[in-house]
């Protein structure tokens, strides 16, 4: 005599199906979340040589006056949408970064990072509308 095979009832494709919401109502939001840190952290990299360039400038004149973009070694600022940066700005030593919307990034989600001199160490606070949204800790060294 055979067995006859029977495959699965429906019960059991409505659980599955269940479960696999429930994960991916979990993992969808996650994921999004890593792809606007990701991105923001593109406009970090994108900062570097200018912070490196304000570091030295104030190192060589003792203040952040004058340390802007185009003077003292400083790159020139970006004016025109570059990768993820739409601006790109330095004013005395402080960085104002406009991202180009993307991954539910907006334009108001700027970054401006803020030069602390303190017995000549240069560290940095970050504000701005995407430090708000939490894409970014607002201190770093």
């Amino acid at each position: 005599m055979k067995a006859r095979s029977r495959g699965f009832t429906i019960l059991e494709l409505l659980i599955s199906l269940a479960v696999i919401a429930v994960l991916g109502s979990i993992a969808v939001p996650s994921y999004k979340n890593y792809l606007r840190r990701a991105y923001f952290n593109e406009l970090v990299q994108a900062a570097e040589p200018y912070k490196e360039a304000i570091d030295l400038c104030i190192k060589k004149t003792k203040t952040t006056k004058g340390c802007d973009a185009g003077k003292n070694k400083i790159p020139a600022a970006i004016a025109v949408e570059t990768g993820p940066v739409a601006s790109l700005i330095v004013a005395n030593g402080i960085i104002k970064v406009t991202p180009v919307p993307k991954y539910g990034i907006k334009e108001t989600d700027t970054l401006i990072m803020t030069p602390i001199v303190n017995d000549g160490t240069v560290t940095w606070a970050n504000s701005g509308g995407g430090v708000l949204a939490g894409y970014l800790r607002t201190t770093e060294g």
